[in-house]
């Protein structure tokens, strides 16, 4: 009986892998769908799979799962990162495509875009403390001629437009008031 069933159930494999449009295909897509679904939008789903997976990773049989992926992942690094690798040039390549699908599309620049000011202001308004303590000590540790020289560097080019426009705009207010003065 069990091997009746076995046979069926190899054959009916066979059978879902050759056809694409077999409603086999169809049930699981839906069924992934939902899953899809759940997973992103279902608090309580999350709750209980948060529950569920801590729990099950404290097990010695989740422990023992862990450190095999791990070794196995070892193991498949060390031979990826060898010379003479097949490994490197299809990841690589997966790696590339999926930068440049993502560099070529708005949106996913738009979400990248966002998501990394998002953490740039994270970063900045958790550290802002430290990085003007940091500040503080660099500028404090310059000599007066090391930051006249750097702003000089910096900011030179505007400061002698302003110095420009200044004379300019005081010679003509000048020019102004001189004739002013006469005709009255």
């Amino acid at each position: 009986m069990i091997e009746k069933a076995l046979t069926w159930l190899a054959d009916f494999t066979a059978k879902v892998q050759s056809d694409d449009v077999h409603p086999v295909h169809a049930w699981v897509g839906t069924h992934i769908d939902g899953w899809k679904d759940q997973l992103f939008n279902d608090e309580q789903w999350h709750a209980w799979l948060a529950t569920h997976i801590h729990d099950w990773l404290r097990t010695p049989t989740a422990e023992e799962l862990v450190k095999t992926i791990w070794d196995k992942s070892r193991v498949w690094l060390d031979a990826a990162a060898q010379p003479d690798s097949p490994y490197i040039e299809p990841l690589s390549g997966k790696i590339r495509d999926v930068i440049l699908n993502t560099m070529s599309d708005a949106d996913q620049q738009a979400k990248l875009t966002d998501k990394t000011a998002h953490v740039a202001a994270n970063l900045l308004t958790e550290y802002q403390q430290d990085i003007r303590d940091w500040l503080t000590a660099q500028m404090n540790a310059w000599s007066k001629e090391r930051l006249t020289d750097a702003l000089e560097n910096a900011i030179g080019r505007d400061l002698q437009y302003i110095r420009i426009n200044g004379t300019l705009i005081g010679g003509v207010i000048g020019v102004f008031l001189y004739v002013v003065g006469r005709m009255i």
